[in-house]
């Protein structure tokens, strides 16, 4: 089993993996976040959510190709640490059944 620091740092590369994944559609946020375009920002509030939707998807498709034990063990370790949970539902966009 993986330890709570372990589940952290695998957790974390994932996450920054599926953000380069999603990383077109951040960018592009950020463009028009920038801009002083009428709608601009509101648009950009849009792509910001469409990229995060993205990026948790990515993120959940990554986590399902983990070994079974290091999959079994983030499962477990977010069922057992509240912060960890909390994290995790963050990077998955899904609430977890403790």
């Amino acid at each position: 089993m993986n330890t709570l620091k372990e589940a952290w740092s695998i957790c974390e590369d994932l996450n920054k993996e599926a953000y380069q994944m999603a990383s077109d559609i951040w960018n592009k946020a950020d463009e028009l976040s920038n801009s002083n375009e009428e709608g601009a920002y509101e648009e950009s509030e849009k792509l910001r959510e469409q990229a995060s939707a993205e990026q948790c998807g990515y993120f959940k498709f990554l986590f399902d190709g983990l070994e079974e034990e290091t999959y079994r063990s983030i499962i477990d370790w977010a069922k057992k640490n509240k912060d960890f949970r909390e994290q995790f539902e963050g990077w998955t966009g899904t609430l977890l059944d403790t």
